[in-house]
This record gives structure tokens, C-alpha cells and sequence, in this order.
């Protein structure tokens, strides 16, 4: 170990020197530190010039929140007049509703019926009172504008017209339209249940349909039913998918019609039972069948 710490003269002197700078630059870069750093509240007010104190006086806007600046009645949807039965979904969503809010709108519409009054549209789950109240000066339902004119009309009193009845398995889309509260979509779901079922046999069926009751009530009124006129399908030949497609059947009956018929003829219906198909389909069901 002696040979690594043995020093001649000159060395002795190098690390001597050494040591001396190193404890200068220490006291230098230590002593009087506080003298560099600057004072927090040691402010040149010239510096300041550009600071402007809110003394409550100044634009109150400044004190908004920090989007304020964005002019929010840029945003707010324009509202034109409109009939809530005629407009689609876009022009919808251009009033402030969303997507999903203005397709529901429509789905109500296309499922009970066109709007009769601007109320109607307050009943809507989607439209808040706030919202309705800014509809509403905006609404014009054509229905109510077309009965204003025929009250005007009405003024000069001329002789009562008895309404046309039409008979309801032969009506087409024109005549049903024709009636009061039978518009084109009433018409022609009407059509569909009718053609779905074979024809009507009595108005309980016009009870099944899924209308308005008004129009229901309409078609009870103003139109008559031809049972004879119903599509039939013969007992003895159809087949098992043929007889349970027949209204008023079920998977029971029509296995019971299939045994029955493989030991003689079907004339009558006297063999089905009423647990197997009850009188009142029973006496539905012999409208669409033929022996």
C-alpha cells in the first residue's frame, strides 16, 4: 500500500493547490447567495402598464364562464312553420331534436294516426314543455286548417249528404280513402289485414285491427260485410300447412281434421270438439273453409 500514497514534492504542492481552489470556489458560490435571488414583491409598476384591474365596472362578460364567448344563440335551431304530419326526419333534427329523438317522433306518427291537434305534439315523451313552447306557434296541422274553411263554408247551410257505403272484402285503396279519418296509411293497413286473413266475415274482425278507434268506428259505420265473398280453402284436399294458415285454426284442430278425414268425407264440423277449436272461432272458421 506505502508505494500508492508516497508523493515527491511536486505533487505534494499540485494537491495543496488543488484543494485550496476547490475550498475558494466553494465560499464564492455560497457566500452572499441570497443576493441573486430575486425578490417576489420587488416589482418595477412600470412593468405593470399593461394590467388592467377589474373594479367591478368593467364589461361583465369578463366574468362569465370561459366559453361565454361563444354566442350560444348562434346554435339555437330556427323554427319555421311547419305541419308536424308532412315534415321528415331531417327537418326534425333542424329543429333541435336529435336522431334517435326525431325518429321516435315519426314512429308515434306512422303508428296512431297523423296529429289532429297542435296538443297532440305535447304529448310526445321527447317534447318538454320548453321545447313544446317553441314549437307551438310554428304548427300548422293542414287537418285543421281544411276545418276551419269547411266551418266558413258552413255558414250558408245546404242540404245533408248521406255518405256512400261501401262494401269492405271488395273496397279499394281509393274508396277507403275516401271515408272520413281513412287516410292512405289506414287504408293500407286495411287492405293488409284483409288480404292476411282471407276477408272479413263480421266487424269484430275490423275490432282486431290495429287503427285508431275513430277509424275503426268509421268502418263499422260506412261499410258493409260479404261473407260469401272470403277466400276458402277446401277441408278435404288441403294439406297441413294449408289448414293451419286458415283463420281462426289451431295445431289441435287441424290434427284432429286430418285424422278425421282419413276414415271418411268432411261435411260438417259437428266432430271438432270444443276443447279442439271453440265455438266462437268454430263459427269464424266455416266462413273460409269449403267441403
Amino acid at each position: 500500500m506505502k508505494p500508492y500514497f508516497n508523493f515527491n514534492r511536486k505533487e505534494k504542492i499540485g494537491v495543496v493547490a488543488l484543494s485550496a481552489l476547490i475550498l475558494l470556489l466553494t465560499v464564492l458560490l455560497n457566500v452572499g447567495y441570497t443576493t441573486y435571488v430575486p425578490d417576489p414583491f420587488d416589482v418595477d409598476e412600470s412593468k405593470l402598464e399593461f394590467l388592467v384591474l377589474d373594479d367591478g365596472d368593467s364589461n361583465p362578460s369578463q366574468n362569465q364562464d370561459p366559453d361565454s364567448h361563444f354566442d350560444k344563440e348562434a346554435f339555437k335551431p330556427v323554427i319555421t312553420d311547419f305541419d308536424p304530419n308532412e315534415i321528415g326526419l331531417d327537418k326534425w333534427i333542424s329543429f333541435g331534436f336529435s336522431e334517435k329523438q326525431a325518429a321516435s317522433i315519426i314512429k308515434y306518427r306512422n303508428s296512431y294516426g297523423p296529429f289532429k291537434r297542435k296538443e297532440d305534439i305535447k304529448k310526445l315523451y321527447v317534447v318538454s314543455d320548453e321545447k313544446y313552447a317553441e314549437l307551438e306557434p310554428h304548427i300548422i296541422i293542414q287537418q285543421q286548417v281544411e276545418q276551419k274553411s269547411s266551418a266558413i263554408e258552413s255558414v250558408d247551410p245546404s242540404p245533408s249528404i248521406t255518405p256512400k257505403i261501401i262494401e269492405l272484402n271488395t273496397a279499394t285503396k281509393e274508396e277507403l280513402i275516401g271515408l272520413n279519418g281513412i287516410g292512405e296509411y289506414f287504408a293500407d293497413r286495411i287492405l293488409n289485414y284483409r288480404s292476411k286473413i282471407g276477408g272479413f266475415v263480421d266487424v269484430e274482425q275490423i275490432q282486431e285491427m290495429s287503427i285508431r278507434d275513430e277509424a275503426k268506428s268509421t268502418i263499422i259505420e260506412l261499410t258493409t260485410i260479404n261473407a260469401a265473398l272470403v277466400k276458402k280453402t277446401n277441408i278435404n284436399t288441403a294439406t297441413k300447412d294449408e289448414l293451419r294458415k286458415v283463420p281462426y285454426s289451431n295445431w289441435l284442430a287441424v290434427a284432429t281434421i286430418l285424422k278425421y278425414r282419413d276414415t271418411q268425407m268432411i261435411v260438417d264440423l259437428d266432430f271438432l270438439a270444443e276443447s279442439e277449436l271453440s265455438a266462437n272461432d268454430k263459427a269464424k272458421f266455416q266462413f273460409y273453409i269449403e267441403f
